[in-house]
């Protein structure tokens, strides 16, 4: 068994995103908007990692708290930030409250800045195979897969959860990488069954360690996506942490996909910075 250190892949990713921001250095440093509501300490923590990472690759961050904030003012802020050229990237934390129709909102998000891939516009881009921002978690995914050269073009994979989020646009990411991709849900008919014939299973479901071993093979490649934690405080991921013994390689919880979700929104963020054409035909 091998483990997918995602820590080593963002520790490398990172090297890079502070050369490349040297590199096309526009005689300013990249700005990352955070606009926040809740203040649980996930949140928090959330939001002090970005911090941390953007500090230390040479973004600045604003945050805006946007805790007691109505839907007008929400989408006032939101249009002001669109058309502030000193803004590369736009993070809008959800859920929102206030009764917000966060639709609403994220319609005034200019996508090239929606870094996290939110927007209807990005959807559509993904779905067509063309330049775009990919959401953090479906894109800290794909870099994990790629730093270790596992094979996408022509392999068989299966995308356990459907979210907007996650389930989704990873279908849509990976369909375009040439994979051929079998989107299963709640009501997947025999789960384990499907999931055994695939060479890259990918588990998104959001329901602590419900997958084992019955659902994959001896050469099954595994990424878990999921983070919650067990009874004495430790985190897990969707998959039994017993799995790794059995499959040929796996992310571990923590440690896998995680570290890369923020990498994958500081990416999305240098792309528009250094001028991409997000919205053109090569994805």
């Amino acid at each position: 068994m091998f483990l997918l250190d995602g820590k080593k892949a963002a520790n490398e990713l990172k090297a890079k995103l502070i050369e490349d921001i040297k590199k096309y250095n526009k005689g300013r440093n990249p700005k990352l908007a955070i606009l926040i509501s809740a203040k649980d300490s996930g949140s928090i923590s959330y939001l002090k990692g970005r911090q941390k990472l953007a500090s230390e690759i040479g973004i600045d961050v604003d945050v805006y708290d946007c805790e007691h904030f109505n839907q007008d003012e929400m989408v006032e802020l939101v249009d002001r930030l669109s058309n502030d050229n000193s803004v590369d990237g736009i993070m809008i934390d959800r859920p929102l409250g206030n009764n917000i129709d966060e639709e609403v909102v994220f319609a005034h998000l200019n996508y090239k800045k929606d870094i996290d891939g939110c927007t209807l516009h990005n959807l559509g881009l993904l779905y067509q195979g063309r330049k775009c921002h990919v959401g953090a978690t479906a894109r800290a995914v794909l870099e994990l897969l790629k730093y270790y050269k596992i094979p996408l073009d022509g392999e068989n994979i299966a995308v356990l959860g459907r979210s907007r989020n996650v389930g989704k646009p990873l279908f849509l990411l990976l369909n375009n990488e040439d994979a051929t991709v079998t989107l299963c849900h709640s009501k997947t008919k025999h789960l384990p069954d499907i999931c055994k014939t695939k060479d890259i299973v990918i588990v998104a479901i959001g329901k602590k360690e419900l997958i084992d071993e019955k659902y994959f093979n001896p050469n099954s490649v595994v990424i878990d996506v999921g983070i919650h934690y067990d009874e004495d405080g430790k985190m897990v991921g969707d998959v039994k942490r017993s799995v790794k013994e059995y499959v040929k390689a796996i992310s571990p919880v923590p440690g896998g996909v995680g570290p890369l979700t923020n990498i994958a929104l500081m990416q999305n963020l240098l792309e528009n910075y250094r001028g991409d054409d997000i919205g053109g035909t090569t994805s």
